[in-house]
């Protein structure tokens, strides 16, 4: 495995987890909607977690990206 296909790989894995972080965050979103909004300090808690994962994830992303053009 070349390099830039190392570096690719890596910036698919971060693709995947950045999905995954937005489908959570809609999940919970739904799950609020659901109930009223009877949990909404625990969902709320929840999302900002995972927008600040979001962040790091896309942090790292452009990190890597980078990387690749140099």
């Amino acid at each position: 495995m070349t390099k830039n296909e190392y570096i690719k790989a890596e910036l698919d894995l971060i693709k995947l987890f950045i999905s995954a972080i937005l489908a959570t965050a809609f999940l919970i979103a739904v799950y609020n909607l659901q109930t009223g909004g009877v949990h909404i300090v625990n969902t709320t808690c929840a999302v900002i977690g995972l927008m600040f994962a979001l962040v790091l994830a896309s942090r790292r992303y452009l990190q890597i990206a980078k990387k690749l053009l140099e």
